[in-house]
């Protein structure tokens, strides 16, 4: 097979010029880097001009707009003479995009033909993640998924969903959260892109392993925490204290052993071994945006993780450096919420608040760096208290604020921070 067929090319470019009112319809195929010959490219480019300034598409305007082009004027005047009317476009285009589809395929396995791990700056991993991407632009350029839906594909699949909320009457849809009236507001934690905003030392890395470990423990599903700033012994601590309610300090001091407090220690054991059944993945490496999203989608379809926890927001790296930071921002956004609705998975995470917010309530204004970050999520979360009064305040109560719901209410949870176990409770009403 060739990688070009300028024949169908110009059949197509010929196909537009004859009958205008397909040009809309060949636009939602064919972009123009799908052409293989420089004329049929400024051609296509020049047809979507004049379309764009409601202007009438034919070989006169044609030749006025690239008259001081290298186009030559014959083939201009030769384009009405190729097909005899429009009605087989949809057979040009897809012959042009099979092509086009073509020629990128090969380009990308060329290219990583031609990879040398002993010159090239990138190790074979970020290779690996980069020819992902680009594999990954090349399926959604295919356009081979079907994009509108009948209203009567849309019944029957809301048919489907009424019939599972009836078989399942009286449960939560989602994912049991350990935290009862979370659960009540939010039907269960859903499978939605959910941000956890708050200030610094408040307690949002705390929550989100709360949160997994409760996910994992009460749904028997496979969950994932990216954390970047903790180590996995800072994680392992947090999990023992907070499930064997044994403080921190206790476990680093030594004195948790078979000697000194047997029974804390045997309390302890239990609780190591009751977490190291659950299917909890930790990825304490992973910080740039791209390869997070290649992680989030092996291990979605490999290892069948439904929850993820990203924490947090600021630290992620995004390889397009050279825009401004919020800009950066907005485009972790997107992409985290694009992998939600591609993978059906639900997304956790976590967001800095301005540090303007220190001793106020915060509103969904206050997410730092980002304007799209609570436009983008299904659910926006805050969590608000005062800072801990002294060394010895073992408790700090504290608000889970639901300020954002697209499927339900908003409002204010009461839970209870334990700074001994480093955990979160909700409060008993």
């Amino acid at each position: 097979m060739t990688f070009t067929n300028p024949e169908m090319e110009r059949c197509l470019i010929s196909s537009m010029v004859v009958d205008n009112s397909i040009i809309e319809n060949v636009t939602m195929e064919i972009a123009e880097n799908d052409f293989s010959v420089q004329t049929n490219r400024m051609l296509f480019e020049t047809i979507l001009n004049l379309k764009s300034k409601r202007v009438a598409v034919d070989v006169k305007t044609l030749y006025e707009e690239l008259k001081n082009t290298d186009i030559p004027p014959v083939e201009i005047a030769t384009l009405t003479d190729v097909v005899p009317s429009g009605a087989n476009w949809e057979f040009y285009a897809k012959a042009v995009k099979k092509h086009s589809l073509y020629r990128g395929y090969v380009e990308i396995l060329e290219s990583a033909k031609e990879y040398n791990p002993d010159t090239s700056k990138l190790e074979i991993g970020d290779q690996i993640v980069e020819l992902n991407k680009a594999l990954s632009k090349l399926a959604e350029a295919s356009g081979s998924e079907k994009l509108e839906k009948s209203m009567y594909e849309v019944m029957l699949t809301t048919e489907k969903a009424i019939n599972h909320y009836i078989e399942n009457k009286g449960k939560i849809n989602g994912f049991h959260s350990g935290f009862p009236k979370l659960d009540y507001y939010t039907d269960g934690i859903q499978k939605n892109f959910i941000i956890i905003g708050a200030r610094p030392s408040i307690g949002k890395s705390s929550l989100i392993e709360t949160l997994l470990i409760n996910i994992a423990k009460l749904n028997d599903v496979p969950v994932c925490l990216f954390e970047i700033e903790m180590t996995e012994v800072q994680i392992g601590l947090r999990a023992v204290a907070g499930e064997a309610q044994i403080n921190t300090r206790h476990i680093r001091s030594g004195f948790v052993n078979k000697v000194d407090r047997p029974d804390v220690y045997a309390k302890m054991g239990l609780a190591m071994c009751e977490l190291s059944g659950l299917k909890f993945y930790l990825d304490e490496k992973t910080n740039e945006i791209h390869r997070l999203a290649s992680r989030i989608r092996y291990l979605a379809r490999c290892k069948g993780v439904q929850v993820f926890g990203i924490d947090h927001l600021s630290i992620i790296k995004n390889a397009n450096n050279r825009i401004p930071r919020h800009e950066q921002m907005a485009e972790v956004v997107e992409i985290l919420r694009g992998l939600k609705k591609e993978l059906g998975v639900t997304i956790i995470l976590l967001a800095q608040l301005r540090r303007e917010t220190e001793g106020s309530k915060p509103n969904l204004a206050d997410l730092r760096e980002t304007g799209v970050a609570e436009q983008s999520a299904e659910d926006v979360w805050m969590l608000y208290r005062d800072r801990q009064a002294d060394i010895n305040q073992k408790t700090i109560p504290t608000k889970l604020m639901i300020m954002k719901q697209r499927e339900g209410p908003c409002g204010d949870i009461d839970i209870m921070f334990n700074t001994e176990t480093v955990k979160f409770y909700e409060m008993a009403t």
